[in-house]
């Protein structure tokens, strides 16, 4: 007979092994703002003890994927609901019909377009149709975690106002502004008691929560082998870091690390050592192979998306 209640070996690899490290890790809370509706507080329960059974059996989690990417759908015909957007059609013989997931959703576009997150919408939809029809069996496992993250994301845009998102979008205008001169050049980062020379930064999101801007930031380090690191795609990572309490002035700006609750600061370097190395990076970067540089921008890009989705998760439903 088989022991259903065995640990699946396969988490180890994901570095669970323990049940307690797999829960801190894999099993993603139901983070929603209270404006957030019973129904889908409910429902995502049964998502959060199917990421826990998976401890068991590994497929489990795509299960757990397929359910949340379910409740897109119930959350938009909810909201829809709220909107009083019809949610059928009558042709021209008066016969009534339930409109599609796509067209509701573009409804709510169309009701709420300072939200934009169509984007947001069609890739729910299209993951959706993939899970609900597939033509052979398949599992993801834990490289779902992000998805999932992304999805409880999604639902929770879907309940909130637009003056929330045309706010934020007025303040990363501001800040981009304001910090325009620390997107290119030589830089200094001082985070978590260590300093990093680096060639730029760049504000990626704010949002405005309980009257505090939280703001998410990438900053590039100087990497000294990058041509190794491109064409062997053993590549660093860029520096994301979630911040309160900004301060900018003209050669330099501080903030706080909403993880360490540390200060961070971030200022210009004319030092010559700094330069030089920098201008080597540069010049090092386009003597590349054109290859190369793409496949590394290309991780830059899913790297990025995959920070700002935990970002987002882990900072702005608490």
């Amino acid at each position: 007979m088989k022991d259903y209640f065995k640990p699946d070996t396969r988490w180890k690899s994901f570095g669970a092994s323990t049940l307690e490290k797999y829960i801190e890790l894999f099993v993603i809370r139901g983070h929603f703002h209270d404006k957030v509706p019973d129904d889908i507080l409910k429902d995502y329960e049964i998502v959060e003890y199917l990421m826990a059974c998976a401890w068991y059996y590994f497929p489990i989690y795509d299960e757990a994927l397929k359910k949340i990417l379910h409740m897109v759908e119930m959350a938009v015909k909810i909201r829809c609901s709220q909107q009083n957007i019809d949610k059928y059609l009558v042709n021209k013989n008066k016969v009534k019909r339930e409109k599609t997931l796509k067209q509701l959703m573009d409804d709510l576009n169309n009701a709420e377009p300072k939200k934009a997150i169509h984007e947001e919408f069609e890739k729910a939809r299209k993951a959706r149709n993939i899970l609900s029809h597939p033509d052979r069996h398949a599992f993801r496992g834990g490289i779902m975690h992000s998805s999932i993250m992304q999805v409880a994301n999604i639902i929770n845009y879907i309940f909130l106002t637009e003056c929330f998102f045309s706010k934020s979008k007025e303040i990363l205008e501001k800040i981009q502004n304001e910090a325009s001169g620390f997107n290119n050049g030589c830089f200094v980062l001082t985070y978590q008691n260590k300093k990093y020379l680096s060639y730029g930064s760049n504000c990626l999101e704010v949002w405005e929560k309980d009257d505090e801007v939280i703001s998410f930031w990438v900053f590039y380090p100087v990497v000294t082998n990058i041509k190794e690191e491109l064409e062997t795609q053993n590549y660093s990572q860029p520096i994301y870091l979630s911040l309160s309490k900004l301060f900018i002035q003209a050669e330099s700006f501080e903030a706080i690390d909403i993880n360490s609750n540390q200060l961070i600061k971030f200022y210009k370097t004319d030092k010559q050592e700094n330069t030089s190395r920098v201008k080597k990076f540069n010049e090092d970067l386009t003597q590349i192979e054109e290859e190369f540089t793409k496949m590394y921008f290309t991780f830059l890009d899913i790297i990025m998306g995959n920070k700002l989705v935990e970002h987002r998760y882990n900072n702005y439903w608490k």
